[in-house]
């Protein structure tokens, strides 16, 4: 250990500035590797500890903030390979971030801040390697407790206010206005929406044009395309149901209509595939790893995943002609959807769009995320189903274990008493009728009644093997398997036991731990969706949303290249 580090470890400013001043070396955390060596690897965290004290950033870099952030990233970047050091090296990114958010204290006017958030740093910075903005470098690498200084707040409010008072002198001194004023704006915008999108697509120079280009504009268009998806959807899933008259259909056969492609159908595969366009953009832009962070952007995966598998399995359906012919009645239909035995990709493709409804209004709660109740909410909620994933990786291993267990012990009994009863409607068990299945035969349905018994969906009677009469002597139970029903009974007890007493009890204790960790710092977090939303927007590149923001590609791919020979 140098004087140097030993100085800058405990943050001796005039004895750093002594030792500088007179050529000691300074540490550089790079020289040294983590190896099993011992002494190596203090010396690589020495070096650290020195190189994250505020008085030696102070002294020895030229952009303070910019070598902040770069150490602070360093170490959470080398946390997974460190774990037995995870809380220190926390401590000391920790530590450089409130150094970066002390210095920010230091401004005196809003001059003063904007010059210092504005500040363009280094492309080598960026994990997107281009240059940005200090407070986009923030929000880039993750540093929370900087991108959520109130001074950070205050600067893209500014922003967004001077947007308004540039482009009508109406909009002066908007902040200090009534609530009355951002609602009527709401209101007027969503009920306006497609026309402002469509003259920015034809005249963006236009005056229209430059109001829709306004980031708090395209804020409110994003949510309204959100409120339209889940208007189409709601209409569509309530566009064809089978009532009286379809009914006296299949009675009568009535020769079978073609189903007419409904407008909202058309206008939710507009909105996905926008969806799935503006994805890939930010996939290229963002890379693969770094894009799927965000749970939004998996939402988002995921929808146009189903959307896209359901849509290919109606076109092999239209393809194979099962469901359609000349002379196909509405019975016939009918007969073809309650087969189960035939392969149905329309059936299936019920099934995942009933999914892809499910996914498109979870992910529709982002237009949440602005409101303070309500955004805390969705990031407690977000940290508690990380653990809650967590624990269902044990529970589902512990239910496979029990399952196994008892298929091993049941599945003769049961796989008679399956044959039985569909050959000669009679089982060999006195406990269990044919209008029941035994229930661990096999290894999926051993899955089922354990996983709904954690519910209380028990039937003890499953358990059970109690002789009857069978319908065929050489299946006949001659003595009561009393060893093999005890012994499942202590099995299925042990896993209420523990699957269900220990381990939902441990759920609930994991919630709540998750929970009251979340309490401390979900203020942060919530503010740091928010700033990483707000500049978004604030790029003036930022597409229009679904669907017009494929137009406004289509529209480019056209233009540049003609603007492009023209000049």
């Amino acid at each position: 250990m140098t004087p140097i580090m030993l100085a800058a470890m405990k943050n001796y400013y005039d004895i750093l500035e002594m030792l500088l001043h007179a050529g000691f070396p300074t540490p550089a955390p790079d020289d040294y590797k983590w190896t099993t060596d011992i002494s190596e690897s203090i010396a690589w965290l020495d070096a650290y500890r020195a190189v994250c004290s505020p008085s030696y950033i102070l002294l020895t870099s030229p952009d303070p903030f910019r070598t902040a952030f770069r150490t602070a990233k360093a170490l959470r970047d080398v946390l997974w390979k460190r774990e037995q050091y995870r809380p220190e090296l926390e401590q000391l990114a920790d530590q450089c971030e409130t150094f970066a958010c002390e210095l920010l204290d230091e401004a005196r006017s809003t001059k003063e801040a904007g010059t210092i958030l504005e500040h363009l740093c280094s492309p080598e910075d960026s994990p997107y390697r281009k240059s940005v903005s200090t407070i986009q470098l923030a929000v880039d690498l993750q540093l929370k407790q900087v991108a959520t200084h109130p001074f950070c707040f205050e600067y893209v409010n500014q922003r967004k206010f001077q947007e308004f008072a540039d482009f009508h002198q109406a909009f002066q001194g908007w902040e200090n206005a009534s609530s009355v004023y951002p609602i009527v704006l709401s209101v007027t915008v969503g009920l306006a929406y497609p026309l402002l999108c469509l003259a920015h697509l034809l005249a963006p120079q236009s005056k229209i044009g430059k109001f829709s280009s306004l980031s708090v504009v395209r804020e409110m268009y994003w949510t309204v395309s959100w409120i339209v998806l889940l208007i189409l959807l709601l209409v569509d899933s309530q566009s064809y149901r089978l009532g009286p008259s379809e009914i006296d259909s299949i009675l009568q056969g009535t020769p079978a209509l073609s189903k007419p492609v409904s407008i909202a159908s058309i206008l939710i595969m507009m909105w996905i595939i926008d969806i799935a366009w503006k994805e890939l953009q930010d996939v290229r832009r963002e890379g693969l790893m770094d894009h799927f962070k965000q749970p939004w952007n998996f939402l988002d995966f995921v929808m146009v995943a189903v959307f896209l598998a359901q849509f290919a399995l109606r076109l092999v359906a239209i393809q194979l002609d099962i469901y359609r012919s000349e002379q196909n009645t509405v019975a016939d239909e009918w007969t073809h959807k309650a087969n189960e035995t035939s392969f149905q990709p329309v059936a299936v493709a019920d099934v995942l769009f009933s999914i892809f409804t499910i996914v498109v209004f979870v992910r529709a709660m982002s237009m949440f995320i602005y409101n303070r109740f309500l955004g805390m909410l969705l990031i407690s909620i977000g940290r508690m189903a990380v653990d809650i994933i967590k624990f269902v990786v044990l529970d589902g291993l512990i239910l496979f274990a029990f399952a196994l267990g008892l298929n091993q012990l049941y599945w003769f009994y049961g796989t008679m008493h399956q044959y039985l009863c569909s050959n000669y409607s009679q089982s060999n068990l006195q406990a269990l009728s044919c209008s029941k299945s035994q229930g661990f035969d096999t290894i999926f349905s051993a899955l089922q009644s354990l996983f709904w018994a954690g519910f209380g969906v028990v039937d003890l009677s499953t358990l059970e093997l109690k002789p009857g009469t069978s319908p065929v002597n050489v299946f006949q139970i001659q003595e009561w398997p009393v060893i093999t029903e005890t012994a499942g009974k202590l099995v299925f007890g042990l896993y209420e036991v523990i699957g269900v007493l220990v381990l939902i009890n441990l759920l609930i204790a994991i919630m709540s731990d998750s929970f009251t960790r979340t309490e401390e710092v979900k203020r942060i977090d919530w503010g740091f969706v928010v700033m990483k939303d707000v500049l978004r927007y604030l790029k003036v590149d930022v597409s229009l949303p679904p669907p017009f923001g494929l137009m406004m590609s289509v529209r480019n791919a056209v233009v540049r290249p003609v603007l492009a020979l023209c000049g």
